[in-house]
């Protein structure tokens, strides 16, 4: 099922992100090539339920708004951040 959603041209559902970083888990693993990949899966995953546990207790406690209002902050903090790394040229480019 990954494959189809990852060639669907739709807006795909955030399950396989959890899923292939799990079985990235796994495989790095089984094939004992324990290095950054590793940490770099693991730390993800521990993202992620720390970012759904918090979510799930600012709708539960505080209320939606306050899970909303917290969403939108981070988003425009996102945007902020994104829109000054655009402005100066990356490494990667040439000339």
């Amino acid at each position: 099922m990954a494959t189809a959603v990852r060639s669907s041209p739709q807006a795909a559902p955030a399950f396989p992100l959890g899923t292939m970083t799990l079985t990235g888990i796994a495989a790095d693993l089984h094939a004992r090539g324990h290095g950054p990949a590793l940490l770099r899966r693991v730390l993800a995953v521990a993202t992620m339920l720390g970012g759904g546990a918090a979510g799930a207790w600012l709708v539960l406690r505080p209320g939606p708004v306050a899970a909303l209002g917290l969403a939108a902050a981070l988003l425009a903090l996102v945007t902020a951040g994104a829109m000054v790394s655009a402005r100066r040229p990356g490494t990667w480019r040439a000339g």
